[in-house]
């Protein structure tokens, strides 16, 4: 067998960047109210609030479910500044004018650290009522520090100031929506926000804005401009001496710098960082960025030291009991476990994490969490319980908006639906995906997905098509410098060119996906690397050094704890061993592989380890004991076949598995040899017929019923829709062709006619997916004998 492999490690790596990423973006000031929101009257407390005034901040202590508040006696017209400053506490702020209306509620996405911080203009004269309200209900014991900052009478320029805040708060409320037009419409807030602090010469507030902008410019994936709005934010930072700002801004030009590939200069800034957080006693900010030190280091294939930044960061975000801080942490370490193939280690850390996130409310860190332990499960070959958890990650992630999430899990369900032989739904999920990463321009995303559509199409053997989706993946793994996505597109290719049987080619591609494997720690890709070899020199009939190679596959598997893989050297190990001629040997391992095979509900890799079992029983010389395996085979066979809606991906399909069709038939020739009129002749027609002839068959059943009957109407319309968009479009385009359009004016419509076509054809392919008609014919009967 020849593995293919999608990039499964794409999401994981991504979601310990981004994570990470939100962490550190996210240490800034909210500045301005956030708009009207009720404060209910049955949080207050009852004894009198205390009175704050710009003579002095009051600090105190603040658990979960807690409420403080102050009375402000305030003018009209008057500009007021206030912040309270988090510390290990995550809080939200309620402003009542002297009439009890809401005027502002305000909750920054900091976490338990950094400062909320909001301005007003004074409508009327009173007292003013301010909440501090903790937003868990279970949080710890923590610390705030509350101070009334201005109190004056209002300038034009305190007007601009309360403008500006304004204008970030909507960026900021934008910025929720998670999606890439909410984040581009939040960049033109934050411009106007940025030019009105340059008009007030405040320094300060224009590195925090700075600093917001190349947070989101990150969440868009322009790194480049994320890193050129953090640059601009260092030197004003520098001059304000704020030097807790200093090192937040430093540790996110290293997040832009590992973003953009560049994991030593990235290394170069966190450790700047660190050395500033630790002079500055700001114990949040070292964890967080002892937790960006252990990714890069991660990355750049020194597990051990990133395991030891990874361990300091933990017990720090306990002791200041920031419970998303150490949930970030631990998710970052079972990404390490994972990255080197430590399944039971990574899946412990990441069902640690799964209450942390669910207590503190924080619903994208669930889904990512789910979606973790859902890979793990899928690399221990758990396709059951990697599918629950990818299903419930994603209604997580589609129910908040969480696009780049989503598209993801999508690209991780189409590549678990591939493993199971359900290469149409497979493709479905990696076209939904597709598209929303292409709509964040998330180019590893992008790449992942492409690697895994160019897997199904090889493995249905439309090698033309698979190849042209794995160099459009290729160029834009090595674009973004991710190792492992180009191996297992190195190794794709190999599985193409063993196809065509050109042998050196397939070699040589698996060789260069072994050594990057090996290079990044990569234990299960190793294996796989492995295992692909061991098939090239099985076909060239070095079975010594295909033993070889299989064995210390069948380890690393094992050592791993895949079971999926285990399968599968199983087999290849039993395919050897019987071409070796060592029959006895080879019974134990398939013994062993089949139940492997029904417990990870692997169907392709059932069908082939009966089918081996058919060859060892031929070879033993059992005729009817091989004639019971290959029938129970080719059923599974089939119905896999079945489950394809597109008729050529069948015909493909059944190419790629035709071996098993022609033993069969040998088999059962053989046994008419044995006992002429027994049947097993025409039992070896029909056999051939369902191996080179199905194709046929669907097509001129399929034209004798209307397939349309009795699907969705939605569909049916949007089919409609898009047949008459395409016949407008074609007629614009054939009448711009006979005016001799100018190619520039013709390049659009080209790429609008192309879109509209792959988008009709998807169309199609799910009407006839959901067809009742359209499945009836898919098991088709064949010509039997009387009938020819």
């Amino acid at each position: 067998m020849f593995p293919l492999m999608a990039s499964r490690s794409a999401f994981l790596a991504d979601a310990v960047r981004a994570t990470a990423r939100a962490l550190v973006l996210t240490m800034l000031l909210l500045v301005g109210p956030s708009g009207p929101a009720r404060m209910d009257a049955g949080q207050r407390q009852l004894a009198p609030p205390t009175v704050l005034t710009p003579a002095e901040a009051i600090e105190r202590e603040l658990a979960g479910g807690g409420v403080h508040e102050y009375r402000l006696a305030l003018s009209a017209n008057q500009f007021v500044e206030l912040t309270v400053m988090q510390r290990g506490i995550d809080v939200a702020l309620s402003l009542l004018d002297p009439d009890g209306r809401s005027l502002a509620e305000v909750d920054s996405p900091n976490g338990s650290h950094g400062a909320e911080s909001l301005m007003l203009i004074t409508a009327a004269s009173g007292d003013y009522r301010l909440a501090i309200r903790a937003l868990e209900e279970a949080a710890p014991l923590g610390r705030y520090e509350a101070r009334l900052v201005i109190v004056r009478d209002a300038s034009v320029s305190d007007r601009t100031r309360v403008e500006a805040g304004r204008l970030f708060a909507v960026a900021e409320s934008l910025k929720l929506e998670r999606n890439a037009d909410a984040y581009r419409r939040a960049l033109v807030s934050y411009a106007e926000a940025l030019a009105k602090w340059v008009e007030l010469e405040d320094a300060s507030r224009q590195a925090e804005v700075l600093n917001q902008m190349g947070a989101t410019y990150a969440d868009l994936r322009d790194n480049e401009r994320a890193l050129d709005a953090h640059t601009r934010a260092l030197p004003l930072r520098r001059a304000t001496g704020d030097r807790a700002g200093e090192a937040q801004t430093l540790t996110n030009i290293g997040s832009a710098h590992e973003a953009m590939g560049d994991k030593p200069t990235a290394l170069q800034y966190y450790e700047q960082a660190l050395t500033l957080f630790r002079a500055e006693g700001h114990r949040y900010g070292e964890a967080i960025v002892l937790s960006n030190i252990a990714t890069a280091e991660s990355y750049l294939g020194n597990n051990s030291a990133a395991l030891e930044r990874f361990r300091e960061s933990v017990p720090i975000f306990r002791e200041i009991g920031d419970r998303l801080g150490e949930a970030t942490a631990l998710n970052n370490l079972g990404g390490l476990y994972y990255s080197i193939s430590d399944f039971p280690q990574a899946l412990e850390q990441f069902r640690q994490v799964l209450p942390l996130v669910r207590a503190v409310g924080e619903r994208r860190g669930e889904g990512y969490t789910l979606t973790n332990i859902a890979l793990v499960h899928d690399n221990q070959g758990d396709k059951t319980l990697a599918l629950e958890s990818y299903e419930q990650a994603r209604a997580i992630l589609r129910d908040i908006g969480d696009t780049y999430g989503e598209g993801t899990v999508l690209n991780n369900l189409g590549l678990l639906y591939s493993a199971l032989g359900e290469k149409q739904r497979a493709l479905d999920y990696y076209l939904e995906g597709l598209e929303l990463k292409q709509a964040l321009d998330d180019r590893d995303g992008q790449a992942s997905i492409l690697n895994g559509i160019g897997a199904v199409y090889a493995s249905i053997g439309e090698s033309a098509t698979a190849l042209d989706y794995l160099s459009r993946a290729l160029v834009l793994n090595r674009a973004v410098q991710d190792h492992g996505g180009e191996a297992a597109i190195l190794n794709n290719t190999g599985r193409i060119h063993a196809d065509r049987g050109n042998w050196a080619e397939a070699r040589e591609s698996y060789r260069q996906a072994l050594a990057v494997w090996r290079a990044i720690g990569d234990r299960d890709g190793e294996a796989t690397a492995l295992l692909n070899l061991g098939a090239v020199a099985r076909s060239e009939r070095d079975f010594t050094q295909a033993l070889a190679h299989v064995e210390e596959a069948l380890a690393l598997y094992r050592e791993i704890g895949n079971q999926s893989g285990v399968a599968n050297a199983l087999t290849d190990a039993a395919a050897t061993l019987r071409q070796l001629g060592e029959l006895d040997r080879a019974a134990p391992y398939l013994d062993e592989a089949l139940p492997l095979r029904r417990a990870v509900r692997d169907r392709p890799g059932e069908a082939a380890t009966i089918i081996e079992l058919g060859r060892l029983a031929r070879a033993n010389g059992q005729l009817t004991a091989a004639r019971t395996h290959l029938e129970e085979a080719l059923a599974i066979t089939e119905n896999l076949r079945a489950r394809m809606t597109n008729e050529a991906w069948r015909a493909s399909y059944l190419a790629t598995v035709r071996d098993g069709y022609e033993l069969y038939i040998d088999v059962l020739m053989q046994l008419d040899d044995a006992d002429r009129g027994a049947g097993h002749a025409a039992l070896a027609l029909r056999a051939s017929e369902m191996a080179h002839a199905r194709s046929l068959l669907d097509l001129l059943s399929q034209a004798r019923i209307d397939i349309r009957k009795g699907v969705d109407e939605s569909l049916l319309e949007r089919e409609r829709e898009l047949q008459s968009r395409l016949s407008a479009r074609a007629e614009r385009y054939s009448r711009m062709l006979a005016r001799n359009s100018p190619a520039e004016q013709l390049a659009p419509l080209e790429r609008e006619l192309t879109g509209l076509t792959a988008e009709l054809q998807e169309v199609n392919t799910r009407i006839r997916s959901s067809s009742p008609q359209y499945a009836a014919l898919t098991l088709a009967t064949p010509v039997t004998l009387p009938e020819l």
